[in-house]
């Protein structure tokens, strides 16, 4: 994480600490990369043993898993909020992204040597009090927070790396209502429900693959 404090009486979004190391950081896109592999071309793929994990990989986090090929986004899965050791999030997150995600067919065996995968893992979420559309502007962030944006139970989510395609924030919004399925405004309803989070964000050089 970069340590950013949300502006304007946002409560700061907690960093990890500490920050994967870059042997983590590789171990972990290896992993993911793995995972897809067998999944792909239906192959079992043993768990990494526990004993034999450093303390961060054990933790518990939230995590999301992309997938892109030199065309564009070819699927991106993941959780908020943690319920299983980050090692086994990273895995459920990268079978999921490459065989189930509702947008795209599932990645197939010659298109593996295409893909690129990013790891996104997130900090605690911070949910959001404001008492107006500038007063809840104020407390997001460009290219720092992720955003959560909830109604009932329905919830959608963009990345921080969102940004640099969308990089206003009111249109920001309106793109991620619309990926709810929502009315592109309707993060403006005194009922929308908003929080953020930062990301440690890492990806695979063009070498891997």
């Amino acid at each position: 994480m970069n340590g950013a404090t949300a502006h304007d009486g946002a409560s700061s979004a907690p960093r990890l600490k500490p920050a994967f190391t870059a042997g983590q950081r590789q171990f972990l896109l290896q992993l993911a990369r793995r995972t897809i592999e067998a999944a792909v071309r239906e192959q079992p793929l043993l768990e990494p043993d526990p004993q034999d994990l450093e303390p961060p990989l054990l933790g518990y986090y939230a995590c999301f898993v992309t997938l892109e090929k030199p065309t564009g986004l070819r699927g991106c899965i993941g959780h908020l909020i943690p319920h299983e050791p980050l090692f086994l999030a990273l895995m459920h997150s990268a079978r999921q992204a490459a065989l189930a995600d509702p947008r795209f067919s599932r990645v197939q065996p010659d298109e593996l040597g295409d893909i690129s995968i990013e790891i996104s893992v997130l900090s605690p979420l911070v949910p959001l009090t404001f008492k107006s559309v500038p007063d809840l502007l104020r407390q997001v962030v460009p290219f720092r927070h992720g955003v959560v944006l909830r109604f009932g139970d329905q919830t959608c989510t963009f990345l921080p790396q969102v940004w640099e395609q969308i990089p206003e924030k009111p249109d920001f919004l309106d793109r991620l209502a619309q990926k709810g399925g929502w009315d592109p405004s309707s993060w403006r309803d005194p009922r929308a429900q908003l929080s953020i989070y930062e990301v440690e964000s890492f990806h695979e050089s063009p070498a891997v693959h």
